[in-house]
């Protein structure tokens, strides 16, 4: 089975469709398949990061002026950088060397004008969104978000023959977080500390003088072999561009949050984040001033690894929301798109994660005594871990290719 990724990154649309595409990519190969992508040349394309993985890129050039008139029917329109209609025949006439069993696409920009351009060389399609607003023509389409009210969600947006793969059951994850479940559950530790007794309630009333008199007696966690631990590793990961440079404003909330000199503070960037430079002199100046460590991590290759030594995180919503999950990590997220908004609610309201707001609209104040009321709130620990662990089983890719090959292999026959 041969497959042609079409998905694109920028510093506008970030890093988060082109990593699960490589995810899915890793799992086809894995199996015995091929995969080959291509890619606009945004800023910040990534092409660089994906040939490091092992695959081939194709760059279509970006146009200036050819999407003006489609820019006007959808917000996403000008993520394309060309019509429709000339991004898909650009793709077409960008392999055509080669033949291939499916198409996957994964971009906010394509819809079903696109798809019936390709299906004329490429017979299969997999289309991976979470919008549904927009037609597609498709025979597998994938929305790994969770939604109380999934079903029908595509009904009207999708051909007859497509079949859905919805739910966190197919997230895109690459192998490493299905095999690092365990080692994260015994650094969030499996049971509550009986002398936590502070409730969500208390916290979310913004009174900092009991987040600071309770924290010494809630930052107990648990090591690798169950004995008490008093270090708390806290992650800071907004997404790989991060455009609005929201880790900042993490990072300066948490320097006043009272962290205990065992604490460490984990900084995670992509290696295209805009204000790598930026980030690195605060990292510096924070562990200067404070008594807690502070570390950068830029493009992180073992991501799972890393992850499962945490005891919480704060985090964006997109795709590391699914990786947060399978591990079980204790997660504050602040979204840093607006269709980040909905799903970071109902997770909220189910009790797999705790949802601060959206970036642009949360006051400095408000974060910073969200925060630290989340990062010693050992009881919502607890209750995100467990639940967000039954959530997600990191096997959604082996299910996708799976069903990949079994319409693959009916071509055939």
């Amino acid at each position: 089975m041969r497959v042609l990724f079409r998905a694109d990154a920028s510093l506008r649309i970030g890093s988060g469709h082109i990593a699960r595409c490589l995810t899915l990519a890793d799992a086809i190969t894995a199996q015995g398949g091929q995969a080959d992508f291509v890619c606009r040349d945004h800023p910040g394309h990534l092409a660089t990061w994906i040939e490091s993985r092992g695959y081939e890129v194709s760059l279509l050039e970006t146009e200036t002026s050819a999407h003006e008139n489609a820019a006007q029917d959808s917000p996403y329109a000008s993520w394309l950088a060309a019509s429709s209609i000339d991004d898909a025949r650009q793709t077409i006439n960008a392999c055509k060397s080669r033949s291939y069993d499916w198409t996957v696409v994964d971009h906010y920009a394509i819809d079903s004008s696109w798809h019936h351009e390709i299906r004329k060389h490429i017979p299969k399609t997999l289309v991976i969104d979470d919008l549904a607003n927009r037609s597609h023509e498709a025979d597998l389409l994938l929305d790994q978000n969770y939604h109380k009210q999934q079903q029908g969600r595509y009904e009207s947006w999708v051909n007859q023959e497509c079949e859905l793969l919805l739910g966190p059951k197919f997230s895109l994850l690459r192998p490493d977080f299905a095999k690092h479940r365990d080692v994260a559950s015994s650094h969030v530790g499996a049971s509550k500390s009986k002398e936590t007794q502070t409730t969500k309630g208390r916290f979310n009333r913004g009174f900092a003088g009991e987040v600071r008199a309770d924290q010494s007696r809630s930052n107990q966690f648990l090591s690798n072999d169950g004995s008490s631990d008093q270090c708390m590793n806290i992650m800071v990961f907004m997404g790989g561009m991060d455009e609005h440079n929201v880790t900042a404003r993490v990072i300066k909330s948490l320097e006043f949050a009272g962290l205990e000199s065992s604490s460490h503070l984990h900084v995670v960037i992509g290696s295209a984040n805009p204000h790598r430079e930026l980030l690195k002199a605060q990292c510096d100046r924070v562990r200067q001033r404070n008594h807690f460590e502070v570390s950068l991590h830029i493009q992180v290759s073992e991501m799972a690894k890393l992850m499962s030594k945490m005891t919480c995180m704060i985090g964006a919503g997109g795709s590391n929301t699914w990786e947060r999950c399978c591990l079980g990590i204790p997660t504050a997220v602040i979204a840093v798109a607006e269709n980040q908004v909905d799903v970071a609610v109902q997770l909220d309201e189910t009790g797999i994660s705790q949802f601060l707001g959206f970036h642009r609209t949360i006051q400095d104040r408000e974060l910073r005594e969200s925060l630290q009321a989340f990062v010693v709130d050992r009881n919502s620990h607890h209750r995100m871990h467990q639940r967000s662990r039954s959530l997600v089983d990191g096997l959604g890719a082996n299910r996708i290719v799976g069903m990949m090959n079994q319409r693959t292999a009916k071509i055939a026959a």
